[in-house]
């Protein structure tokens, strides 16, 4: 039994390392495994907001390449990213994937899928949002006008009632 668990444990723990983020900068080039896409992702995702704008500066400074792209690409798309922005990461992957269609995995498709919808919605609800802003400045100019008009007849209700009150008193 304790074999059998120890050898799941190796198993594991082999499989895990095939999906850990190698970076190596040689000649300032960053290579990444392929594989560990999903990997460097989680480890963006599991960085702080200093840690990913240094990582952003590391990108801004290496040489355009494939690597360079997809990292850019996968921070833009980090919740917490000082820079995010899925437009943007759509249009760097778009850009990626038309220049290496041998690249165009399913993986990368359903990434570009996923933010091209992401960005859809996100436009049709900044547009529902100034929609909605526009009615509700409307209903705030209405709001103002009745509160207008009901002080209107108060003044009016009070100046016959003033008058009532001088011709009862005659």
């Amino acid at each position: 039994m304790r074999l059998l668990f120890s050898t799941l444990i190796l198993l594991c723990l082999s499989a895990c390392q095939s999906f850990t983020v190698e970076t190596v900068q040689n000649n300032n080039e960053l290579r990444t495994d392929g594989n560990s896409w999903s990997a460097l992702y989680l480890h963006y995702k599991a960085m702080n907001v200093t840690e990913l704008e240094q990582a952003i500066t590391e990108l801004q400074s290496a040489p355009v390449s494939k690597e360079s792209t997809i990292r850019q690409v996968l921070i833009y798309l980090v919740p917490h990213s000082p820079v995010k922005n899925v437009h943007m990461g759509r249009t760097l992957l778009r850009r990626w994937l038309s220049a290496h269609p041998e690249e165009a995995s399913g993986e990368w498709q359903l990434l570009l899928d996923t933010l091209t919808e992401t960005t859809r919605l996100s436009e049709r609800l900044q547009r529902n949002t100034e929609t909605h802003k526009s009615l509700l400045q409307q209903l705030e100019q209405g709001k103002i006008q009745l509160q207008q008009q009901i002080e209107q007849l108060k003044s009016i209700e009070q100046h016959i009632n003033d008058r009532d009150n001088r011709n009862n008193g005659k």
